[in-house]
């Protein structure tokens, strides 16, 4: 484990095929919150009408890749419409990577 502003952040990637979509998805929202410094965001809202710009989203992407070893890609935040797309397009990838990764 190692410390990451103040908070403990596990280093160990999980078992991509263990992980349950809705679980991932809220940690993903709740990570993009917590780095743009809101309590919760409106899934339905753009990444940048929520609050969140350029820096935030390359510590989103820190974040993310360090508990689940499956990156966003920093596009993805500014070209979705809303933040439920933005986790949608991650999950995806997540299940691709789970998908290729051998049992």
């Amino acid at each position: 484990m190692s410390q990451d502003a103040g908070q403990m952040v596990s280093t160990a990637v999980p078992n991509l095929r263990a992980l349950n979509e809705s679980q991932s998805v809220d940690r993903f929202v709740a990570v993009l919150a917590e780095v743009i410094g809101v309590e919760q965001v409106d899934a339905g809202e753009h990444f940048l009408d929520a609050g969140g710009d350029s820096l935030s989203t390359a510590i989103i992407i820190d974040w993310i890749d360090q508990e689940f070893g499956v990156e966003p890609e920093f596009d993805w935040f500014f070209d979705s419409e809303t933040i439920r797309d933005l986790a949608a397009r991650w999950w995806a990838k997540v299940q691709e990577i789970a998908q290729a990764t051998p049992a």
